[in-house]
């Protein structure tokens, strides 16, 4: 038997114009789908929420965001941004370290060229 036809989406003009101010929230999660299958393994089920604009920010700020989520956000965010600036303090020194390194080196090359002889031929030559 094949499946009767239905509309599957709707759609309609939004109704926001430019010069509005507008704010957008999350609605609350709707209920849970039943799942894809009774039994067996890959069954899956879904829930749906809604973005929702809003021209008055007192009401598109009511959230179930409590303040404590958003400080325990924050302070997670801070720790984290100071641990990255103490990597980034250490990756400087690092570098410092082996450009001078680097820098010695060449120095040491060039001096040995230089006043050292290295490079140059030497024959041995015995004289009685």
């Amino acid at each position: 038997k094949s499946c009767p036809p239905f509309d599957q989406e709707e759609s309609a003009p939004c109704p926001r114009q430019c010069q509005d101010s507008t704010y957008c929230s999350w609605n609350e999660w709707g209920d849970w789908y039943s799942c894809s299958a009774t039994c067996g393994k890959g069954a899956i089920r879904g829930r749906r929420r809604y973005l929702h604009v809003e021209s008055d920010p007192a009401v598109a700020l009511q959230s179930n965001v409590t303040d404590l989520d958003v400080i325990s956000k924050y302070e997670t965010l801070y720790k984290r941004a100071q641990d990255l600036e103490g990597q980034h303090s250490q990756e400087l020194a690092s570098a410092f370290v082996a450009g001078c390194a680097s820098v010695a080196v060449v120095l040491a090359v060039v001096h040995g060229f230089a006043f050292g002889g290295w490079g140059r031929r030497h024959d041995a030559v015995d004289r009685f």
